[in-house]
């Protein structure tokens, strides 16, 4: 297009803007924009900038204020200071503070109490352990203590006791009185657990009633896991595998009470109740 022609000065006459590329090539004009419309874009695009400025101050007090709460929570004010142990007998405090670590003396708010339970869980007499938090820096430790049902002699002055699941809780330099348990297993440290063939004789150990517990010197187990009894005065008592034992304990305190103090003079006896409904008895 050239300089003075009616139609570039018609749309020079209209406002328009005529735009062209680096060849000279002519484009769309571009429009002029009015004067409202351009106070309204910018007022628009000053909201915008003011909205994001503000949202960035409200992130960064939020922040800020997380991280006070976070770090009184953490501070000594909220530390566990007072720790109530309630239900251990065996377990000293010393080792509950020691195994959940509470005697560190960490922060309330972030203790792991799931953790801790676990720990406490392997303690020796711990059966169970249960942790509640008391605001603003106390914690009460619930324990269920284990129940000792037998005890073995592991040598001349030595002594352990384990409950009916094979649990060795302590060992002893006396005789606990408890009944005593002999025969193929190993016994560990407290806190390990007996094998499978004690456990037939813990089992036995723990359905033995009162009234039966005074005449049984020991619970013998074999290495198939075959159970007797070895009961004062001589005799023996064949139990079988640890299965049904009510019932076999049951038929062996009849016979006992229909023999009276008869089985006394017959010598060395044995007492078959591997079949508690046909039990059998031998004597020289």
């Amino acid at each position: 297009m050239e300089v003075g022609d009616p139609r570039e000065l018609a749309e020079m006459r209209s406002g328009a803007v005529l735009e062209s590329d680096p060849q000279g090539i002519e484009t769309r004009p571009r429009p002029k924009i009015h004067p409202r419309i351009e106070k309204r874009r910018t007022e628009v695009e000053r909201f915008r900038s003011h909205t994001r400025r503000r949202a960035i101050w409200v992130f960064l007090a939020f922040v800020i204020g997380i991280a006070g709460v976070l770090g009184v929570l953490e501070s000594p004010l909220f530390a566990v200071e007072n720790v109530s142990v309630v239900g251990a007998v065996h377990t000293t405090r010393s080792q509950i503070l020691r195994a959940s670590g509470l005697g560190a003396k960490p922060a309330l708010a972030f203790i792991n109490i799931a953790r801790m339970e676990t720990k406490l869980d392997a303690l020796a007499w711990v059966r169970s352990a249960s942790i509640t938090r008391r605001w603003p820096s106390g914690v009460v430790v619930n324990i269920v203590e284990r129940t000792p049902v037998a005890q073995a002699q592991i040598s001349s002055r030595t002594w352990v006791v384990m409950d009916r699941y094979g649990r060795v809780l302590a060992m002893y330099r006396r005789d606990p009185g408890l009944i005593t348990i002999r025969g193929a297993y190993r016994v560990g440290p407290p806190g390990s657990t007996v094998g499978r063939n004690a456990r037939a004789a813990l089992q036995v150990a723990t359905e033995v009633p009162t009234s039966l517990a005074g005449r049984i010197v020991a619970v013998e187990v074999g290495a198939g896991g075959s159970v007797q009894l070895l009961l004062s005065g001589s005799t023996t008592a064949i139990l079988g595998h640890g299965t049904d034992v009510r019932s076999k304990l049951a038929s062996l305190q009849a016979v006992l009470a229909a023999l009276g103090t008869r089985h006394a003079a017959v010598g060395v006896m044995t007492i078959d109740v591997s079949i508690p409904s046909a039990p059998t008895v031998s004597g020289s």
